[in-house]
């Protein structure tokens, strides 16, 4: 969630601790759920206390997202805060890429990655459990269909 500088941004954080406060009792158990979840998605078997402590803080910043997104602050589907909260940018684009044409090598250059390594890179990206679940949430979604192309 992205609150800038700005009234606009100042008013979305005034909305999302009006609902924060108006359903603080439902809103804290969301939130622990969510962290939850969160913390077994991406935590390690046997991890030490000290990762599973910043991991759940990953966590309660992806419920934050899904609570903005409830509340209509942030234009996000559903299911959309989890994966922003453990994806770099270039990740990211590469989801996108990747639903252009479903060439992983093509989608791992077009979101910066080395002509050198693109190949590999796609191949690891596509490997890894959030980047695959974006994708996943995207094609289901319909964001974009194989074989189109991005307008801008």
């Amino acid at each position: 969630m992205t609150f800038g500088g700005g009234s606009q941004s100042s008013r979305q954080r005034q909305r999302f601790l009006k609902v924060v406060v108006e359903r603080f009792d439902d809103i804290q158990r969301e939130a622990r759920s969510f962290c939850d979840q969160f913390v077994r998605y991406h935590c390690p078997e046997g991890a030490d206390a000290q990762i599973s402590r910043v991991a759940a803080r990953f966590g309660l910043i992806a419920a934050a997202g899904e609570i903005a997104r409830d509340a209509g602050i942030v234009p996000w589907p559903e299911g959309e805060a989890m994966p922003r909260t453990n994806l770099t940018a270039k990740q990211q684009r590469f989801t996108e890429e990747y639903l252009v044409d479903l060439n992983a090598t093509q989608a791992a250059r077009r979101a910066g990655y080395s002509a050198r390594t693109a190949a590999d890179i796609g191949r690891q990206l596509l490997r890894k459990a959030p980047v695959a679940e974006r994708i996943r949430l995207r094609w289901r979604r319909g964001r974009r269909a194989p074989g189109s192309r991005r307008t801008a």
